[in-house]
């Protein structure tokens, strides 16, 4: 007993007859991996300290590896569905992970026999000594150290093509000869920037189309071609893929239907946002030193000329009658603590956007000087703006006063959410959230559409939430607003100083003037 207590204690061991004793809290999340104990107890063999307190880090390192996996493993059905059309392939021939990391294993087995330049099979069972019986005729061997070769690259493709899928599955796997191309430069990009989800996903949307129909290129085999030819094959995709049928299929699936049954295509539109994403990879690859050259720098896709009434604007400004029937409309059906209520008032008066009314807190309502101002800033959490430009003070609209907004933004001071909403078939009222895409006005931006076609009649696709902005432009234009103030109040890119918000009374003054002529309701000579 005298030498037990010689031994200095440490954390996590006991000590018997002289000994060191692993005796470990097994986290309960992860009992399931050890039978359901509640601790791992085992002799170290040990008296020195150093190598027991190692046993016990290795054993607290296996801890976190099981809650890593259990975190995975939770996370694998989600993981699963974000995987590419030709990867969840893969993954439901296999039969699931277990069968997806058996299937790469006999890759990884076969790859290694094949590989061109290793031991001759014949070798390894018959020994050095063997001699075939006849000479091999020159061509012949060429022939079939092409089919050979060939063999290899086709099982290194299966290989490079599993692994990657298992990496996109959570799978810390080594995987031979493995390509570094547009989907791992994407994951870097996104890091970099910090990319918001909706803009991740569309980037990855894209990598993926590009993927499916060229195939997983390594970054410094792209070419220019590689873009001309996904560019003039986007034309080729269907405008509409949200139908079952549709759903899921891979790119060169997609124009195949679309070119059976004649289906309506995409735009250039769609084309030129492609493009761009896949030049802006290629720009900071090579900015960032993962490409030597950016084979698609100054690249630009050749659009034929057409009649600008074919083309049309993207999207119209509301008219006169049909602002006053929105406004009208919500101050009659919709609750008065709520973002619908308020945020089109603010759009048509204020010229904000959507994303900026629906992120707004309480404490962004305030007055400087004699003026009610709002703020449109950065400084929350779930806060952000277009640009530079877009943080700003500016007064509140009399008319907007006159509404009863400056009352209800009152009731909700401080750093809460300044607007809530109603959530789901609950009914029940919460702050407003964002959405899966991080986007504070997703849930409300979808309601105030369906308000728009079905409520009010609006069918007009050219003319959205965003539309009140255009009004307002054209309204402060009829007013003949000055430039500096127009820029100002609108937020607009270009306006140096725009980011110090212009915070003192007197600006806030000289704004409020200019904001109160524009009237988004009055009729356009």
């Amino acid at each position: 007993m005298a030498q037990n207590r010689t031994l200095p204690h440490v954390e996590g061991t006991i000590v018997r007859n002289g000994r060191y004793h692993l005796k470990l809290h097994i986290p309960y999340a992860i009992r399931e991996f050890y039978g359901n104990k509640p601790h791992v107890r085992r002799s170290l063999r040990t008296a020195d300290p150093r190598q027991a307190e190692r046993a016990v880090t290795l054993q607290k390192a296996e801890f976190h590896q099981k809650e890593l996996e259990k975190e995975r493993l939770a996370n694998l059905p989600k993981l699963v569905e974000a995987l590419r059309p030709d990867q969840r392939k893969l993954f439901d021939e296999a039969g699931g992970l277990e069968g997806l990391l058996d299937v790469f294993q006999r890759s990884l087995t076969a790859l290694a026999f094949a590989e061109p330049g290793s031991t001759d099979p014949i070798n390894m069972v018959a020994g050095p000594d063997y001699e075939p019986p006849e000479p091999v005729d020159p061509y012949d061997a060429r022939f079939e150290e092409a089919q050979d070769r060939a063999a290899y690259e086709v099982l290194r493709d299966d290989a490079v093509a599993e692994g990657k899928t298992l990496k996109a599955l959570g799978q810390k796997v080594k995987i031979p000869g493995e390509v570094f191309g547009l989907g791992e430069l994407a994951d870097v990009y996104a890091d970099e920037k910090k990319q918001p989800t909706k803009t991740k996903g569309n980037f990855a949307t894209v990598v993926r189309r590009f993927i499916e129909y060229h195939g997983d290129i390594a970054l410094e085999d792209l070419t220019l071609a590689h873009l001309r030819e996904y560019g003039s094959a986007v034309l080729k995709l269907p405008k509409h893929t949200s139908s079952a049928k549709l759903r899921g299929l891979s790119m060169p699936d997609l124009i195949r239907v679309a070119d059976a049954e004649g289906l309506e295509r995409v735009g250039t539109t769609t084309r030129d946002k492609d493009l761009s994403i896949l030049k802006a990879l290629t720009s900071f690859g090579k900015g960032q030193g993962y490409m030597q050259s950016d084979p698609w720098r100054g690249y630009s896709a050749v659009t034929a000329k057409g009649k600008y009434a074919r083309r049309g604007k993207p999207r119209h400004p509301f008219k006169p009658d049909q602002v006053r029937a929105i406004l009208d409309h919500v101050a009659s059906n919709r609750d008065a603590r709520t973002v619908d209520r308020w945020a089109p008032v603010l759009a048509a008066y204020q010229g904000a956007r959507i994303e900026e009314i629906c992120q707004m807190r309480g404490d962004d309502v305030y007055q400087v000087g004699e003026t009610w101002v709002m703020r449109i800033t950065v400084e929350g959490e779930e806060q952000k703006v277009k640009n530079a430009s877009s943080y700003r003070v500016i007064p509140l609209h009399s008319a907007v006063i006159k509404a009863g907004f400056l009352d209800y933004a009152k009731s909700r001071t401080g750093p809460q959410p300044l607007f809530q909403e109603f959530e789901g078939r609950s009914r029940q009222l919460v702050d407003v959230r964002p959405d899966t895409d991080g986007r504070m006005a997703g849930h409300f931006g979808k309601r105030f559409s369906r308000m728009l076609r079905k409520d009010i009649g609006i069918e007009d696709r050219t003319r959205t939430f965003h539309s009140f902005r255009h009004t307002w432009e054209d309204a402060a234009g009829d007013v003949e607003m000055y430039q500096a103030h127009r820029k100002m109040l609108a937020g607009r890119s270009g306006e140096q100083g725009s980011q110090d918000g212009y915070g003192d009374g007197a600006m806030q003054k000289a704004l409020a003037v200019s904001l109160n002529k524009i009237d988004p309701l009055a009729e356009r000579e």
